[in-house]
């Protein structure tokens, strides 16, 4: 089952959304199952494509996601997630909040220092 999910990942990953990554990414969090680094790869390539359209709720879930599965993203999503969270930081509410900052703290994961002032003065 899992491959096949993979495999249709694979086939329509171009024409994804940012929620459709994001569901994505929760599917496999709710079912146990790390995705292949192929999956990850191309998912992640999609989503530096969508960068304007991209939600605070989306980059909460798929940090959530990630720290569910207990893998830790690569350094750039990381830097994108920061990045985007702080140009968004009026969007996002507390449940986000919480997710982005336990699935960083799951990763032991320090959060930059501008994420820090951005926090600090905003939340």
């Amino acid at each position: 089952m899992i491959r096949s999910i993979e495999d249709n990942i694979l086939k329509k990953y171009q024409v994804y959304e940012s929620i459709d990554i994001a569901k994505s990414y929760w599917a496999f969090a709710r079912l146990r199952r790390i995705p292949s680094c192929e999956v990850l790869d191309v998912l992640e390539s999609q989503l530096f494509k969508l960068d304007r359209s991209i939600r605070t709720q989306e980059i909460s879930n798929i940090l959530w996601a990630y720290g569910t599965l207990g893998i830790r993203p690569s350094d750039e999503y990381l830097k994108f997630s920061e990045k985007q969270i702080c140009l968004k930081i009026k969007d996002i509410n507390s449940q986000n909040l919480a997710n982005f900052i336990w699935a960083l703290a799951k990763m032991n994961h320090t959060p930059s220092k501008e994420v820090l002032d951005v926090l600090d003065h905003n939340c």
